[in-house]
């Protein structure tokens, strides 16, 4: 690799994708927590012999070996698997494939899961080889199966990671990548770094190549060479205190799209443009940018025309649409029946096709209602976003023949905005502290650095904040901004005085441990949770 190998401060974090795993139930970490419970009440034992048996062949990863998988045949229980009716066998004999044998104690449908416990920890998680029955390789559902069954094929795949990239024949490494690295003005680039990373499960891994800027100035160029095809993502990154460590205070840059999401790209790549911004501070127009086909943007929150309007009795079918109109295809639309007046399991998931249609047949439960959501990247980090139903949006029969359509939230954000405590004997020491006063007023500025995570586009918010002491939890040093769209920001923060004047504060985001006080900070909202983001703030009188 080049003069060096890829710093480890230069990974990504990561929320894990765990879409191999059966989705049967509401939720997935309910599905981990039922089959971790499982496979402890029932010591991974093999269950004795009896006339209802599932039968067939488990399969590992590519090179990788199948002893020690165990495979379950759970009996759902509501959102978990029956203890007392699910049972399991381990596999002793080595190889990328072995057959398995598993008797049940009861007639009845039975999702069948694998897995290989890789390091031992006792639960799923990264590393771990799992899968589960299911009617075709790209089903994201897991198909019930009824005992006596046989012929049965389970593969697995490595959890948290993505497939593996093809090998790159040695004949076909030579490709480069080139082009040329900026930095602000004053900021020298001798000892940059400029990486071509392979990246996978979320990280740059040891499969690419970098050069070091050996010249002093305030541009260079570079030539990565030695690649292949790739894909790579392509940064910049000046190690300003020399701790190897990727903090506040370096200069960092990648290749990016117009949306400013990390952009994967193929070698041989001429002409790329890396302009270096300071870590820890708003990038304004430093970000780096490749050329993509110019046109003005659609409107936020157009209202979508559904084709759909009429039902068919027995199903149920709608649209579902992004935050400016355009149908999603790929979206998810989960159906769930309430029986006797509880949501206690799934129909299944299902995708829409390329006008964001979908269609379900109903099984004869009482009432159902649909969840709509699509998945999305945000700050290299999977998550969902949430559709919300336009229209009729209650419980709907069996018999209705009812129509649900959707329109995506991209409103997911929370910004919670604190004032920092500082307890020391010397009052100079301490910043001025309004915890005391019954309403507190401040003047906020929100101003976004790129474009919303659909790619619209929202303006600068300012605004005036009455925050009031009320009873309990209620702070008045503290703001909560709710349902904010989704977008990086540059936040800036002022205490309005008793008699309408500003008193700056000084301000930081604090994802960055390393960060100190300053006139503004930038607003990541890296905190990902399922469909929605979040970010915390401290504030201090200068």
């Amino acid at each position: 690799m080049g003069t060096s190998s890829a710093k480890e401060g230069l990974s990504a974090r990561s929320c894990c994708d765990h879409a191999v795993l059966p989705t049967f139930c509401a939720e997935e970490l309910k599905m981990r927590n039922s089959l971790t419970l499982a496979l402890l009440t029932l010591g991974l034992a093999t269950a004795a012999p009896a006339p209802l048996t599932l039968s067939g062949t488990v399969n590992a990863p590519a090179g990788t070996n199948v002893k020690g998988t165990h495979v379950i045949a759970c009996y759902p229980k509501g959102d978990e698997c029956d203890e007392n009716l699910t049972v399991s066998t381990q596999i002793t004999a080595s190889g990328g494939s072995a057959p398995f044998s598993v008797t049940v104690k009861k007639a009845g449908k039975y999702t069948l899961i694998a897995w290989k416990d890789v390091n031992g920890t006792g639960d799923i998680d990264d590393g771990d080889y799992s899968g589960f029955l299911k009617q075709q390789p790209s089903s994201l559902t897991p198909l019930p199966v009824k005992p006596p069954a046989s012929k049965l094929n389970v593969s697995m795949t490595v959890e948290g990671k993505a497939a593996p990239h093809a090998a790159t024949p040695a004949a076909q490494k030579g490709a480069a990548f080139s082009g040329s690295v900026e930095a602000p003005k004053g900021v020298d680039l001798k000892g940059t770094i400029v990486l071509a990373c392979v990246f996978r499960n979320d990280t740059c891994d040891d499969g690419g190549e970098m050069y070091t800027i050996t010249a002093s100035g305030q541009k260079a160029s570079f030539t990565i060479g030695g690649l292949g095809q790739g894909p790579y993502r392509v940064l910049a990154w000046k190690d300003v205190n020399k701790n190897d460590q990727f903090d506040d205070g370096d200069y960092m840059a990648r290749l990016e799209n117009t949306s400013g999401a990390a952009l994967d790209v193929q070698a041989p790549r001429a002409n790329i443009t890396l302009k270096l911004s300071k870590v820890g501070e708003p990038a304004g127009s430093q970000a780096s940018k490749v050329p993509q086909a110019s046109g003005s943007a659609a409107p936020a929150n157009a209202n979508p025309t559904p084709a759909i309007k009429k039902g068919e009795a027995g199903y149920v079918m709608g649209q579902v649409f992004d935050s400016q109109g355009s149908p999603v295809k790929g979206a998810s639309v989960r159906i769930d029946p309430a029986v006797s007046g509880y949501f206690v399991h799934s129909l299944g998931t299902y995708q829409t096709d390329v006008k964001g249609m979908y269609k379900v047949r109903l099984t004869p439960e009482v009432s159902w209602k649909a969840h709509a959501s699509v998945s999305a990247i945000w700050q290299d980090i999977p998550m969902c976003l949430p559709a919300i139903p336009y229209g009729d949006g209650a419980l709907f029969f069996d018999r209705d023949g009812a129509v649900r359509n959707f329109k995506l939230d991209v409103n997911v954000a929370e910004l919670r905005i604190d004032q920092q405590f500082v307890a020391s004997t010397n009052p100079a020491e301490r910043p001025r502290y309004i915890g005391d006063n019954r309403i507190n007023k401040f003047r906020l500025s929100l101003r976004p650095l790129g474009a919303v995570i659909d790619g619209t586009r929202v303006q600068t918010g300012e605004s005036t904040v009455s925050v009031s002491q009320g009873a309990w939890a209620v702070n008045s040093t503290s703001l909560n901004m709710r349902k904010l769209p989704l977008a990086r920001y540059e936040l800036k923060l002022s205490y309005v005085e008793q008699d309408g004047s500003l008193t700056p504060l000084v301000v930081r985001n604090m994802a960055r441990p390393n960060a100190g006080f300053a006139s503004s900070t930038v607003v990541e909202f890296e905190k990902i949770s399922d469909c929605s983001a979040s970010s915390q703030v401290e504030y201090q009188f200068p």
